[in-house]
């Protein structure tokens, strides 16, 4: 499908056209420098991959480039054509990319100035810029996800993202935590069994410690965030308790 930015090789391949098995294991699938066009890729600042995607941004000016399975547009490229090489996500070049995540079939930017942008698979919300989300919908091109105004009325700038098979999550310069997406299992951290198709708080006031020796349930309290990060239908959050004064 791509996602190594790589081609299969031809004389892998048998007078037949299937591919010789063994070759494809001792040759394709072992670690290689990834290519940009005829040389090795510069240095790289970030990577993520998405299920059967690859991203990548460079170091020197933050442009993006994609590679893999581009089915519902995960690549951001304008089309939904598979990629064996890696191709410049050309609508982001001036955005300088500081970091990238992949999820099912989408993809999530995060940027120096911390906006974030996502592009792919759309339909479970998983984009967060979509008032409804229709079956099989997708968007091929970056579209900038609006962060609401944290309820502690700091920034809204970001800056970490983490994205699910099919959700996201998106921590703020302010201690606010945000997620939107596929709802199943309550991974949003909404306390509902529903998909959010716009960016939605955490309600942290909820979170529970654990149980007191008396079996009552221990509230976490005020928590400094430290990182997020989004699996398959949970998400974990790294946090900090803060001391009441």
């Amino acid at each position: 499908m791509g996602q190594l930015g790589r081609i299969v090789d031809d004389k892998m391949k048998d007078s037949k056209g299937d591919y010789k098995v063994d070759m494809v294991y001792t040759e394709h699938l072992q670690p290689k420098p990834v290519m940009l066009g005829n040389n090795p890729l510069p240095a790289v600042k970030a990577i993520g991959c998405g299920s059967y995607h690859s991203l990548f941004s460079l170091s020197s000016n933050g442009y993006l480039y994609s590679c893999g399975l581009n089915n519902y547009g995960q690549l951001g490229i304008g089309s939904t054509e598979n990629c064996t090489e890696l191709q410049l996500v050309e609508d982001l070049s001036s955005k300088n990319v500081a970091y990238v995540d992949g999820g099912a079939h989408h993809s999530v930017v995060l940027t120096n100035d911390g906006d974030v942008y996502t592009f792919g698979r759309a339909d479970s919300g998983q984009l967060g810029t979509l008032e409804t989300c229709n079956t099989g919908e997708f968007k091929d091109r970056p579209q900038k996800v609006t962060i609401p105004k944290p309820k502690n009325g700091g920034s809204s700038e970001v800056r970490m993202v983490a994205s699910g098979s099919n959700h996201a999550l998106a921590l703020t310069e302010s201690n606010a935590i945000f997620s939107w997406g596929y709802g199943d299992m309550l991974a949003l951290g909404n306390g509902v069994d529903r998909d959010e198709n716009k960016p939605y708080q955490v309600d942290w006031s909820k979170a529970i410690l654990g149980k007191d020796k008396e079996g009552e349930e221990e509230e976490f309290g005020k928590a400094e965030f430290l990182q997020v990060e989004a699996g398959g239908q949970h998400s974990a959050v790294l946090a900090r308790a803060i001391e009441d004064k």
